[in-house]
């Protein structure tokens, strides 16, 4: 569902026909209405392991910053069912100001791409994008 909607969003809005803009509301309607974006409980799904880890690179599966970074490209970070997620996200802030990733297929990528300090970067460089957009942006550590 949030790669069909990845896809659906990288469509300029000007230019999305009634079919895709309903696909859109559709998909959007069961992430915010239909369970719980914090926590990943929805009522067909088993919560996967991995919807709680910051997770980078992605392949097939999504986590909790995949869906946020879909709804910032859709601009529906506002929606109230959003706000825990996102206040979720904020508070796995550490100290320093960054985020703790985690790369589950690290065997199967590259080393220079995979390595701890690349996946904290990347989840980090997401979080910032996310928050930002939702006007939850903290201020940078010294």
């Amino acid at each position: 569902m949030a790669r069909g909607l990845w896809g659906l969003a990288a469509l300029p809005a000007r230019h999305r026909p009634a079919r895709v803009k309903a696909a859109i509301d559709s998909g959007l309607d069961l992430l915010l209405e239909g369970g719980d974006l914090a926590t990943g409980a929805y009522p067909a799904a088993r919560i996967h392991t991995l919807w709680k880890r910051l997770n980078f690179p992605l392949f097939y599966q999504a986590d909790v910053l995949f869906v946020l970074r879909v709804l910032a490209e859709l601009d529906a970070l506002d929606h109230p069912r959003a706000r825990p997620a996102l206040g979720w996200l904020a508070n796995r802030r550490k100290k320093h100001g960054r985020w703790r990733g985690a790369s589950p297929f690290r065997r199967r990528t590259w080393p220079d791409l995979a390595g701890r300090e690349e996946t904290d970067r990347w989840v980090t460089l997401h979080a910032e994008i996310v928050l930002r957009q939702a006007g939850l942006a903290a201020p940078q550590p010294d």
